[in-house]
């Protein structure tokens, strides 16, 4: 994270004090190229460093603000937006490229497969012509960006004609 902070000239003894203080919620060694920083800094003083936000995740968010000689730290998740997609398949040679062809995200065909495990021999039981239907939610970010995929609401696997 020292590295953020190599182009702008703030003391080390603050930058410093923002790490600790960070240290006490996240570990800033988990920090990695790409992963957005907001620094914010007085508008008298460009080498006064006010507070940072780290995105440490899709959602997540860890805000420091030097509050005279204090450091507070707050943690809070953006809020996210939940629909559901239906996902369909005929099998023609295998689940899992069905699964591909319609759309259906790996970790969702997972958790079906989970799901029918103790029913279903995914080995001898799935042949040509037999389906799938799945319905699952998919979470948003306020950006739009893909959160997660899951869990399933629905699933019924079509096996040799019967649901």
């Amino acid at each position: 994270m020292s590295h953020a902070f190599l182009n702008m000239t703030i003391p080390e003894k603050t930058m410093y004090a923002f790490i600790d203080k960070l240290k006490s919620e996240f570990s800033p060694k988990m920090i990695r190229a790409g992963q957005r920083i907001k620094v914010y800094i007085n508008k008298k003083d460009k080498d006064d460093i006010r507070g940072l936000v780290i995105q440490v995740d899709k959602v997540k968010f860890i805000e420091i603000f030097k509050l005279e000689e204090n450091f507070v730290l707050n943690k809070y998740e953006q809020p996210t937006v939940i629909t559901h997609k239906k996902s369909s398949g005929e099998i023609e040679s295998s689940l899992y490229l069905a699964a591909e062809k319609s759309g259906l995200p790996i970790s969702v065909l997972m958790e079906m497969v989970r799901i029918f495990s103790f029913d279903v021999d995914f080995q001898r039981e799935i042949r040509k012509g037999d389906g799938f239907e799945v319905l699952y939610e998919v979470q948003h970010n306020q950006d739009g960006e893909l959160v997660r995929n899951g869990p399933i609401n629905s699933a019924v696997l079509i096996l040799e004609g019967e649901r």
